[in-house]
């Protein structure tokens, strides 16, 4: 009787320990998982970040052209506006 008992119980024991181990297999994937996962995350805000850079060096190059845009525009309106003058001295 003893040994029926103890075979029962061996037996248990090795469906235990069997669970703890999917459960440990189980466990150790989703660690993997939570790694891969949270590297991705870093690599995104890596990114992120090196886009916002990008995008305010474009936006400062962007306002540095319209500045130069408008400071050339005003030079050309003033030398038009200095030939005119000249051509209208010389029509009198």
């Amino acid at each position: 009787m003893q040994l029926k008992n103890f075979n029962s119980l061996e037996e248990r024991l090795n469906k235990l320990v069997a669970s703890l181990e999917k459960l440990n297999n189980k466990n150790k994937q989703i660690s993997q998982g939570q790694a891969e996962v949270s590297s991705k995350v870093s690599e995104y805000q890596k990114e992120r970040q090196n886009l916002t850079q990008e995008l305010e060096k474009i936006k400062l190059a962007k306002n540095k052209a319209e500045n130069q845009y408008k400071n050339q525009k005003g030079q050309i309106k003033r030398r038009i506006e200095s030939l005119l003058s000249k051509l209208e001295v010389l029509e009198k």
